[in-house]
């Protein structure tokens, strides 16, 4: 009786034992060493945005993962469509994208060019947004509304369809570069309620000038049907110059580069706020105190080592940054970090979305 009832307790250890083997890790489980593989996507503000390589947990974890450039050996200096590898403490943020904590090593394993990415198109390079082009600027004609900003190289024309429905005032700017006989087009569109067919499509999660974006895909075809903007909504960029895409690839890639959605409150852009029409203008004192309080917090937690950090609020046109340019309360707060001690000679920058339920880090880097 005794020898039936040990071998029933036995096989019950086991059990349990095999089951918790199998158990996916969380932020409390054990912090050996982990290592995975990823594509490097783009290469920004002093990190790269990669794609975990299948058949690795990361891959499961998240579609792209943030990782700060750090403890890599130079040269090679990384670049997109390289293969890294990554060894870490185990844990991931569980900020979107998510970053690997505690990196002890990254190395490139594999060299490979931009062009043999098998991802969706990343376009907010910022050596792009400096391509010399025309600076292009619709308005809305009814705002409050939705108008678009982008550069234009030469031998590319331009048109542009409003409607004059206030408020929605849909606006489509058509762009193709000039030769006779071209069919299709890359059209910037704010349009109220964009719709999509389901059938045969595939939609990816990818980021568009710093924005959370889908890009879609028809009927298995490797050229992208439409990138459409989470934030703000009814925000599209949609692709039928399938006919001559390849050949004209990299100006699309510099011109979608510049593409920004302006919000206008009226005939003057919030992309140049004033103190009392920008985002810091509307913001309370004690809101401002929370959204500093948020972010002290955040880095203690996310980076222990940085000591003595300074923040203070931002406005794009001090601080450089064109990315978000239709301010509003309620949408993307910038701020300005600095530290006398850690990283003397480096300002970082922490945008901070606001949330119906509080506040999460959008982006932050150097």
């Amino acid at each position: 009786m005794m020898k039936r009832f040990f071998i029933i307790c036995f096989c019950f250890i086991l059990i349990v034992a095999v089951v918790g083997c199998k158990a996916k890790p969380s932020a409390e489980a054990d912090k050996a060493n982990s290592v995975f593989q990823a594509t490097i996507i783009e290469i920004k503000d002093g990190a790269m945005l990669v794609k975990p390589i299948d058949g690795y947990p990361e891959a499961e974890y998240a579609e792209l993962i943030n990782v700060m450039i750090q403890h890599m050996p130079s040269p090679p200096e990384p670049k997109a469509g390289d293969v890294i590898e990554i060894t870490y403490n185990g844990i991931m943020t569980e900020e979107n994208p998510p970053s690997p904590c505690g990196v002890e090593k990254i190395e490139i394993v594999k060299q490979g060019t931009q062009g043999s990415i098998d991802t969706p198109v990343q376009v907010n390079d910022e050596e792009n947004n400096l391509f010399k082009g025309e600076l292009i600027e619709i308005k809305p004609q009814c705002p409050p509304a939705y108008g678009i900003t982008f550069r234009l190289p030469k031998d590319w024309v331009y048109e542009v369809v409003q409607s004059d429905d206030a408020p929605t005032s849909d606006l489509v700017v058509s762009i193709r570069p000039v030769f006779p006989g071209t069919e299709g087009e890359i059209t910037l569109q704010h349009c109220d309620g964009f719709g999509v067919c389901g059938t045969g499509l595939v939609q990816k999660d990818i980021v568009f000038n710093g924005h959370e974006a889908w890009q879609g895909f028809y009927d298995g075809q490797p050229l992208w049907s439409f990138i459409e903007l989470k934030d703000p909504k009814d925000c599209v960029i949609v692709n039928s110059a399938e006919n001559w895409y390849e050949e004209y690839e990299e100006e699309i890639n510099q011109i979608l580069s510049t593409v920004e959605f302006v919000y206008y409150e009226n005939n003057t852009s919030v992309a140049e706020p004033t103190e009392q029409s920008s985002y810091l203008g509307a913001l309370s004192e004690d809101e401002k105190q929370k959204i500093l309080e948020f972010a002290k917090g955040w880095y203690a937690e996310n980076f222990p080592n940085y000591k003595d950090l300074v923040f203070e609020f931002a406005k794009d046109s001090a601080f450089g940054y064109t990315q978000y340019p239709q301010y509003k309360p309620g949408e993307i707060i910038i701020l300005r970090v600095t530290s006398e001690k850690s990283f003397a000679d480096s300002v970082r920058s922490c945008f901070i979305k606001i949330t119906d339920s509080g506040y999460e880090v959008f982006n932050e880097g150097t």
